[in-house]
């Protein structure tokens, strides 16, 4: 199994005072495909990679569940029992942009705000693919790894509102985003928002977490960053459950 160490924030920004306590071993997720496909870019999935990744998912999230509780909890994360209840969620994210840009500073540098990936006023600038400058394929194991685990939390708690959610594969139009490369295949969970893709939502989060804000935008920031979770929940639970299967 492979692992790393990451921080202990007991509360805050504070880190766990007892120096045993300080490092807990998380364990990376072993992706049926190659971490920095699974993002959206330019390395497009096929369908049948996307049909195998829809159903691993399916099949690794009761496990990264049982996992996931236990080892934010350990951490220091606000979490009691899963699913996370809506009114939680907010504590959540809170603890969540703490916590990560102190475990990813092994791949993020000194200075985020002046790194590739974060552009103007704190948001994400792209993904990180082999060949950018300071890519890491274990840092980008660990974020994606954790953005999945952050995904399947919000499945299990969009469930309790809409049961029977499952992954399946489905057609995002990127428009104007991206529109040399308007087309991905990635899983979705089956609901009527079909805008709304969890890993990716949670990368995002991920990734605005390592922005600097600037003093214009200190509050706007920290209201986003509060409500992060809860937006992504939001929008997967406010349509009607499709019919397709």
């Amino acid at each position: 199994m492979n692992s790393i160490e990451v921080p202990r924030l007991d509360s805050g920004t504070q880190l766990a005072s007892d120096s045993g306590n300080r490092a807990q071993s998380y364990e990376l997720i072993e992706f049926p495909i190659p971490t920095y496909r699974l993002l959206g870019g330019k390395d497009q999935l096929t369908d049948a990679e996307a049909q195998t990744y829809a159903s691993w998912m399916s099949e690794e999230e009761p496990g990264r569940l049982s996992y996931i509780g236990d080892f934010f909890r350990s951490c220091g994360a606000p979490i009691a029992d899963l699913p996370v209840s809506p009114e939680h969620l907010p504590e959540l994210s809170r603890w969540l942009n703490r916590w990560f840009p102190i475990a990813f500073q092994p791949w993020k540098g000194e200075d985020s705000a002046s790194h590739w990936w974060v552009g103007e006023r704190g948001k994400p600038k792209g993904y990180w693919f082999p060949g950018h400058e300071g890519y890491s394929s274990r840092g980008n194991w660990f974020e994606v790894s954790v953005s999945h685990d952050l995904a399947f939390l919000i499945a299990n708690s969009a469930r309790e509102m809409i049961p029977g959610l499952r992954w399946q594969v489905s057609t995002l139009e990127l428009t104007p985003s991206n529109p040399s490369d308007p087309r991905f295949h990635l899983p979705m969970l089956n609901a009527e928002r079909w805008n709304v893709i969890p890993t990716l939502e949670a990368h995002s989060i991920l990734r605005r977490s390592l922005a600097v804000p600037t003093e214009e935008n200190a509050g706007r920031v920290a209201f986003q960053q509060m409500n992060a979770l809860s937006s992504v929940l939001d929008r997967l639970t406010s349509g009607v459950p499709s019919t397709t299967a």
